[in-house]
């Protein structure tokens, strides 16, 4: 299964919009996965980006004292802790690939959906 990047997923802010097109590229990269190894490396590089992206989402969401910050957050680190979950059943080859492809989905469409295009639309008007 892949998830595919559809412009109707973007935000409105050119550099999120831009990092999520990433995400999905990883995402992907990720659910190709097809052995242990390929698996483990797909799950490192999609955590690493995601911590780097998160940080950026982060540090806009101080700058312009975003009301839903801490909420947002919360759900970053709800996503990070449930990669580190991913990562750990990959290492014990109990890995469900069904439940990697839910997961994976439902952070893309709908964190950035919900979340990220609240945060996006608080980051347009704050620069005006």
């Amino acid at each position: 299964m892949a998830i595919p990047w559809k412009d109707l997923y973007k935000v409105g802010h050119e550099v999120i919009d831009a990092e999520h097109q990433e995400l999905f590229s990883k995402a992907n990269v990720f659910l190709s996965a097809t052995d242990k190894a390929s698996l483990t490396a797909g799950a490192m590089e999609l955590y690493k980006y995601t911590r780097e992206h998160f940080g950026h989402e982060e540090s806009l969401m101080r700058e312009i004292t975003y009301p839903a910050t801490e909420a947002h957050i919360q759900q970053h680190n709800d996503l990070i802790r449930r990669l580190n979950e991913i990562a750990v059943n990959i290492a014990g080859n109990q890995l469900d690939h069904k439940e990697l492809e839910d997961f994976l989905s439902d952070w893309l469409l709908v964190h950035i959906r919900v979340y990220d295009t609240k945060l996006a639309a608080h980051l347009v008007n704050a620069a005006r």
